[in-house]
């Protein structure tokens, strides 16, 4: 069940850089697309992944990855 989860969350956020990267939707556009095609469970985790990105970006948390 895990590997199905995470390649469905993988699938997420490479749909999500599509729109953004290739299609030049802004962050909003793209959740709305996001929450179309995938649901509001797509929606909730792609604004989760924004969030940590923008605090990452603003130095509020460390990313330390794997290894601690």
């Amino acid at each position: 069940m895990t590997a199905y989860q995470n390649n469905h969350l993988i699938e997420l956020e490479e749909y999500f850089g599509g729109l953004i990267n290739d299609d030049g939707l802004t962050n909003k556009q793209a959740l709305a697309k996001v929450k179309e095609t995938y649901g509001e469970h797509g929606h909730e985790y792609i604004a989760d992944v924004i969030k940590k990105e923008e605090q990452l970006d603003n130095g509020i948390i460390v990313d330390y990855g794997d290894n601690l």
